[in-house]
């Protein structure tokens, strides 16, 4: 498995002898928005080829997420098997989910997962920040204006 470095590449698998390796298509940095319909706005494309369906697990999914610069734990990983979130998508939180990301891999080998950023209230408590400290947070914005600005910490592992 490795990331991709160039992104308009696209590797090809032989499906006869590679059965159960497939490519991960992040979209992570941007919005989820859950009302009035399921969508996320913003964000950037990574992509992780050459995942092997066996040895995928959500520790394995945690690994890619914390390369992508994100804290594990504070991030909903969706896979999206549908059209879109809302037409069919799941949250992956146990092993059990992880493996059946291997069950609905489309034609083109492809999974989509959708990186959630969620905030459970601890940062204030654990590290005493307040959300405006630029050096402490990074900013993601669902639209232009600045009214709109969604702050998390940053993550380096």
């Amino acid at each position: 498995m490795a990331r991709r470095i160039i992104h308009g590449l696209q590797l090809e698998y032989d499906f006869l002898l590679e059965s159960t390796v497939f490519t991960i298509e992040f979209l992570h940095g941007g919005l989820m928005m859950h009302i009035p319909m399921k969508e996320y706005r913003g964000g950037y494309l990574d992509y992780f080829d050459g995942v092997d369906g066996e040895m995928f697990g959500l520790i394995e999914l945690k690994d890619f997420i914390e390369q992508l610069g994100y804290n594990s734990d504070h991030v909903n990983a969706w896979h999206v098997h549908g059209i879109s979130l809302q037409d069919g998508s799941h949250i992956i939180d146990s092993d059990q989910l992880a493996y059946k990301v291997m069950n609905l891999i489309p034609e083109n080998r492809i999974a989509r997962i959708v990186l959630e950023h969620v905030h459970h209230g601890i940062f204030e408590e654990e590290h005493d920040l307040e959300l405006g400290d630029s050096d402490s947070f990074e900013s993601v914005r669902g639209s232009d204006e600045e009214d709109n600005v969604v702050k998390f910490l940053k993550y380096n592992p």
